[in-house]
């Protein structure tokens, strides 16, 4: 009955019943703290509520009360209001999953949809010093109240709220269980929140405090803060039962941060520990997500990581881009501090992302560094012989780290690398630096298109990977095979029309191989315009397969042309070769001769200009054949 894309505002008449809101994002990654909004025509706040994250999402609600034609999750009843300051209070109700299922402000009354389960109210208070007396309540459509509360102080705070028989899911759980925190010396500067296995906020809040929480059967880990940094000053958090008896407990011994994981129901929640203060040839295998124990442990028996500014721990200095493309400028700036290693295990081709410390849960700064590994890696690196393939050195101490060619949620740039391209049977090893000293547990996450396992690789002849490239004089193709059988021969086909096909290279094949072969060959006289490529595969028995099309765009030069341009006075000279310049010249725009340095390096023609100023010079060249070319050239800075 309605529909449309945002920003909007519109009016329309809703009748007494039941809705649904279908949201949409094109992006794919929620909306983006963007809301939807239902008022009366009072002005009053009906429903609020947002997409978290992906690509589209429900919300379902009444208007009017009622159960919605009989629906009897419908027609819950929310309320939140009546204090000093209601203008400063917000909240948000969350299910297990920790969805958002409404939100708002205060003060409101609003209608909902809520299957049976654990819920948690989110309470904020923009002032920080709580309600104020505002109170919430939650009644089912018979007007039985099944959850209330409010915020004695601070900025924020949660209850949890059942609803459907107080078991939050089933497993012996329910809402009759209370978080008491406090009772030291400073309890002033502790705060703390409670998530479960799924990164759901159950109960968080300051200290001292008494809260009602619902636990089912799964995994939690409690969040520790002190604002001090020295710990919590014989202040604990202890969970009971409804018959005073403790479930668990604890408290923060030392610094600003700390966690405790325990299980709740008999649920197993076995953490693989990689070995920590290790050295690199007790580096744990990765085979699959995982949480991991940090401390501040020290190093092993060997510091392998030489020092900065070497080719196994590069550092680039701020503004300069490293050579994947970003300008996070360094690695292990602090050498091997409180290390983890871990090697992973590539068994499927892609795009490899990972992320340490995601799910809200980076505490302090998560630096690291990888490498290809192979069983002479530790050895490579301790003598600073082999560079790594990604590193960072952490610009924040929030948000996760590692490689995403798209930050998640929270992620900030200065703590991700690009996405790495990897290829089935590779490994890599990642030294995991815990730089700022903390206690905590590190969920590892993989993504990307690559597949992370340890599983036995055990594949056919098969080609993982053909690609082309387009360089001045040639196109360059390569490809990667897992493993070959009965191999003789690779045909490189040429077509630019995709109906004529011409043999042009032909590569030798490896026979029988279980390893990982990589080859490169060139087709140095490509046609101007789209050139289309096929791999065919020929065994010593005549049998021969064909690859999928590749195409590349080739486009000759009439001339040299000069790369960068605009430059900041240092340019190179592509197109031509050293050995055929008969003479070179620069002049500024007023006709000056301008004074160069012209030298070559590692095959590249350098043009460096004395004393470069901001503006529009012309190159002219002349080659040994009698040809002459001018090029305009644009300095852009001192």
């Amino acid at each position: 009955m309605a529909s449309g894309f945002a920003p909007i505002t519109q009016v329309y008449c809703l009748p007494a019943g039941c809705y649904t809101l279908n949201m949409y994002d094109s992006y794919g990654d929620g909306w983006n703290n963007s809301v939807f909004t239902i008022t009366s025509n009072l002005g009053q706040n009906l429903w609020s509520g947002t997409l978290n994250s992906g690509f589209s999402g429900t919300a379902t609600f009444a208007i009017g009360g009622g159960a919605c034609g009989g629906n009897p999750n419908c027609g819950f009843n929310i309320t939140v209001g009546g204090g000093l300051w209601d203008a400063e209070v917000s909240w948000t109700l969350t299910d297990e999953n920790g969805t958002a299922v409404a939100s708002g402000f205060a003060p409101t009354s609003v209608s909902a949809c809520l299957p049976p389960g654990c819920y948690t109210m989110l309470m904020y208070d923009s002032y920080g010093d709580g309600w104020n007396g505002a109170v919430f309540t939650v009644s089912d459509p018979n007007g039985n109240l099944v959850g209330s509360g409010g915020m004695p102080g601070g900025s924020f705070g949660s209850v949890s709220v059942d609803v459907g028989g107080g078991n939050c899911g089933g497993g012996g759980g329910g809402c009759d269980y209370t978080m008491v925190v406090g009772g030291g010396l400073y309890d002033e500067e502790i705060s703390w929140s409670l998530n479960n296995d799924l990164g759901a906020t159950i109960g968080a809040g300051w200290a001292p405090a008494s809260t009602a929480i619902c636990l089912e059967t799964g995994c939690y880990v409690m969040n520790m803060y002190d604002s001090y940094g020295d710990g919590w000053d014989f202040a604990a958090w202890a969970i009971y039962d409804n018959l005073g008896n403790t479930v668990t407990s604890g408290t923060l011994p030392a610094g600003s941060y700390g966690t405790y994981e325990f299980s709740f129901g008999g649920a197993d929640c076995g953490i693989v520990q990689p070995i920590t203060a290790s050295d690199c040839i007790d580096a744990v295998n990765v085979c699959t997500d995982l949480n991991f124990a940090i401390d501040p442990n020290g190093y092993g028996n060997i510091l392998e990581i030489p020092t900065l500014g070497t080719v196994s721990n590069p550092e680039y200095g701020i503004g300069v881009y490293n050579p994947w493309g970003t300008t996070n400028w360094g690695c292990l700036m602090n050498g091997e501090l409180n290390s983890t290693w871990m090697i992973v295990n590539i068994s499927g081709s892609g795009w490899l992302d990972f992320t340490f410390g995601g799910l809200g849960m980076q505490v302090g700064f998560y630096d690291w560094i990888m490498w290809p590994y192979d069983a002479d890696a530790c050895q490579d690196i301790y003598y600073n012989l082999v560079p790594p393939v990604r590193c960072n050195w952490n610009g924040v101490s929030f948000g996760g780290t590692g490689l995403a060619n798209i930050l998640p949620p929270g992620g900030d740039p200065t703590n991700f690398e690009p996405s790495l391209y990897v290829y089935a049977g590779e490994q890599y090893l990642i030294c995991f630096s815990n730089w700022s000293s903390v206690s905590s547990t590190v969920p590892l996450q993989f993504g990307g298109t690559a597949i992370v396992s340890c599983q036995p690789l055990l594949l056919p002849v098969s080609l993982l990977d053909f690609s082309c490239e387009a360089q001045n004089a040639a196109v360059e193709l390569n490809w990667v095979t897992a493993s070959e059988s009965n191999n003789r021969r690779f045909v490189i086909e040429r077509s630019t029309d995709l109906e004529q096909w011409k043999d042009i290279l032909e590569v030798q094949g490896s026979g029988d191989s279980q390893e990982l072969l990589r080859y490169s060959a060139k087709d140095t006289k490509p046609e101007n315009g789209w050139n289309y490529y096929r791999l065919r595969q020929e065994d010593f028995n005549g049998e021969s397969t064909d690859s999928e099309l590749i195409s590349c765009w080739f486009e000759t030069s009439s001339g040299p042309i000069v790369l960068s341009n605009p430059n900041n006075g240092n340019f190179e000279i592509k197109g031509i070769e050293a050995t055929n310049i008969y003479q070179m010249m620069l002049y500024s725009a007023s006709g000056e001769k301008v004074e160069t340095n012209v030298y070559a390096e590692n095959g590249h023609l350098l043009v460096e200009v004395k004393n470069p100023k901001t503006g529009v010079y012309v190159l002219k060249i002349s080659n040994n054949e009698g040809d002459s070319f001018n090029i305009r050239v644009l300095i852009s800075e001192e």
